[in-house]
């Protein structure tokens, strides 16, 4: 696991930041890449000030959610009503996990969009064109809060079912 600054802890430009990135990704939350970039000097304000007019502007996560979309991925089989109910997820666990695949759609896109973009600069690319002009985007209705599974308490698992579901955990919240 990688270090990260978490949302409680961050002060200053870092909270102001992490605050433009939940406004802008219009999610309820930074996710571990910016929260690592905090934990060493500088670097989250770098990457912001060098990226930040990309995604103010809302070009980056246009065009990350563009091409997200665009893309074609086979559809997995549904889980059966009875196999979640065996696994001890119940209509509010289902509302969690939905919940939280909806904010991995969202962020993930936005998020290889910035570390794509940072990697560019890292390797001595540098934009060309005309540069960002004044935009009237306005990001996406932001999505609700991620339940809190373990202030719920995690669901309890028939025996000989893993107690520890990946899944689970990772509608579990982020780190704060």
């Amino acid at each position: 696991m990688l270090a990260e600054l978490t949302e409680r802890n961050a002060a200053g430009e870092i909270a102001e930041i992490y605050a433009e990135i939940r406004r802008l990704w219009a999610v309820p939350y930074v996710s571990s890449l910016q929260r690592h970039l905090a934990t060493r000097p500088g670097w989250l304000e770098w990457t912001w000030a060098a990226l930040g007019p990309a995604f103010t502007s809302g070009r980056a996560q246009v065009a990350a959610w563009r091409a997200a979309k665009s893309l074609t991925v086979p559809r997995l089989a549904p889980v059966s009503y009875h196999a979640l109910r065996v696994w001890g997820v119940d209509d509010v666990g289902n509302a969690a996990i939905r919940a939280a695949c909806a904010s991995f759609v969202r962020v993930s896109p936005v998020n290889l969009m910035l570390s794509g973009l940072l990697r560019r600069l890292l390797t001595g690319e540098r934009p060309s064109g005309a540069g960002s002009v004044a935009s009237s985007w306005t990001p996406p209705a932001p999505l609700g809060p991620l339940p809190r599974a373990r202030d719920r308490g995690a669901p309890r698992l028939r025996r000989g079912v893993t107690s520890e579901w990946g899944v689970w955990g990772a509608i579990s919240g982020p780190p704060t």
